[in-house]
């Protein structure tokens, strides 16, 4: 059996910075519910949904785009060492969807969801953690 704690980040900016509720608290609820069971089953903790901002990455500068980058990183590392295993990175906000050719429309979801799962393993690999990832493009039928 699986148990999955799923969190998006509307979750993560309801709370106060610098309270140890999200992600910590949901870090925490998921194990406490995990260990209740009493069974032995697979658990993880999932961001869901961790988007870049579209307003702000396209805001103008390039300096705009690896701040709107760097939140989500930012809030993918958080949730990470919180407790968090599963992610779920949507970069399907930069799609561009006037773009004709397919590669120009997508290149800004690919590299910044590229660079966020990175991040994200380059970081579990330090804590000596295996975590799992699913990356969203969101261009199907448009």
């Amino acid at each position: 059996a699986y148990i999955i704690f799923e969190v998006g980040p509307g979750a993560l900016k309801t709370y106060a910075q610098g309270k140890p509720q999200l992600p910590e608290y949901c870090a925490k609820v998921a194990l406490d519910i995990y260990r209740r069971t009493g069974y032995s089953l697979v658990y993880a903790v999932h961001l869901d949904h961790n988007q870049i901002d579209r307003a702000k990455y396209f805001a103008g500068t390039e300096e705009d785009k690896l701040k709107a980058l760097q939140a989500a990183i930012d809030r993918a590392i958080s949730a990470l060492e919180a407790g968090f295993t599963s992610f779920a990175t949507d970069t399907s906000t930069l799609t561009l969807l006037d773009e004709p050719d397919v590669r120009e429309r997508l290149a800004s979801v690919i590299d910044t969801g590229a660079q966020v799962m990175r991040t994200i393993y380059t970081k579990a690999r330090e804590l000596g953690i295996e975590v799992g990832h699913e990356f969203e493009v969101g261009d199907i039928g448009k």
